[in-house]
């Protein structure tokens, strides 16, 4: 599968830090959008999203956090530089 290996490649990385047993949803959502962030959480804001996921969830997850951001950095809210996003979780 095309671009298949630098996105399993950044979920990867995480799971290596934590010795591949849980790595946090917001985790894996900030390796995906960190580089939009204007480096005071103006542009990119994550709360409440401590939820631990097994690796094969974040895999998975971290795939759908890439599709879902390329999207938005090309055709919706990261497009611009006012554009913002907004995640938040229980």
């Amino acid at each position: 599968m095309r671009g298949h290996g630098p996105r399993q490649s950044t979920t990867h990385n995480l799971l290596t830090e934590a010795a591949w047993e849980t790595v946090s949803l917001r985790d894996v959502l900030w390796a995906e959008l960190e580089s939009y962030d204007c480096g005071s959480g103006c542009r990119v804001m994550l709360n409440g999203l401590p939820v631990p996921l097994a690796p094969r969830v974040a895999v998975a997850l971290g795939m759908a956090a890439h599709e879902l951001t390329t999207n938005a950095a090309k055709h919706g809210s990261l497009s611009v530089p006012e554009g913002r996003v907004s995640v938040r979780g229980r």
